[in-house]
């Protein structure tokens, strides 16, 4: 991530340690204790990729280096996980 998005493009792109813990953080608004139907893997996955773009993707200027963002967290769950969430999360957001 900072070695894609720099603060010599932008000043506002100085992510720091404080943004990780944000992020880890952000995982307490959820009740993740629900029954087995809504508390899938998936979910958790969902959850994952939503507060990465709520927390880091909203700060990226433009489209062209939004969609960049995407594709990397998308390869880093699909390669880490195996796990393509990215199409029911587009659908659930808009």
């Amino acid at each position: 991530m900072r070695s894609k998005f720099t603060v010599d493009d932008y000043s506002h792109y100085l992510f720091t340690p404080r943004d990780l813990t944000n992020w880890a953080l952000s995982f307490l608004r959820y009740d993740l204790t629900g029954g087995p139907k809504d508390n899938s893997a998936d979910q958790v996955f969902e959850i994952f990729a939503y507060e990465a773009r709520r927390l880091f993707r909203d700060r990226i200027v433009g489209q062209d280096g939004q969609t960049k963002f995407d594709n990397m967290l998308q390869s880093v769950i699909l390669s880490d996980w195996s796990v393509n969430i990215f199409d029911n999360l587009d659908s659930k957001l808009t």
